[in-house]
């Protein structure tokens, strides 16, 4: 599914395992995640965000007016 057509209603079920967890995260703070041992071949990935601490830490999805989120591949050489 595109990713523009994903809402709430028609979100992808979880599938695997955690990937990563963070701690606590700083206010506007950047956060990083290494998905190399996820991403073995060409396709679509979905990746889930789950916040699992009381620290008040809050996502954006793309339609929001600032702060949108970024995905930024670094390629190893």
């Amino acid at each position: 599914m595109p990713e523009t057509g994903i809402r709430w209603s028609t979100k992808p079920a979880r599938t695997g395992g955690v990937t990563a967890n963070k701690a606590s995260v700083a206010a506007k703070a950047w956060v990083e995640y290494d998905v190399r041992s996820v991403i073995t071949a060409n396709g679509t990935y979905t990746f889930n965000l789950v916040p699992e601490t009381s620290d008040g830490i809050t996502m954006n999805s793309r339609e929001a007016a600032s702060n949108t989120p970024q995905l930024v591949l670094e390629v190893d050489q």
